[in-house]
């Protein structure tokens, strides 16, 4: 997918549990997940809410990270 990165830092090291599920055309690691189960954990390297109005990826990423507020609300 194109994405709106302009940041000029990154990742180096991943954190306990987390796997890189996205990387740039130059390595640049883009997004990360925690799929251990034990907490909800999506990191990305972009700006999904700047781009949801348009792009299908950004409002999905944005309506999971609702509906688990939603869940964890109950």
């Amino acid at each position: 997918i194109i994405t709106n990165s302009t940041h000029h830092q990154a990742l180096k090291d991943l954190g306990k549990n987390l796997e890189i599920i996205a990387r740039a055309d130059d390595g640049i690691i883009e997004g990360v997940c925690d799929f251990s189960g034990g907490r909800y954990l999506l990191g990305v390297q972009f700006h999904p809410e700047k781009s949801f109005e348009k792009d299908g990826f950004s409002r999905a990423i944005l309506g999971d990270f609702v509906k688990k507020l939603y869940e964890k609300k109950k």
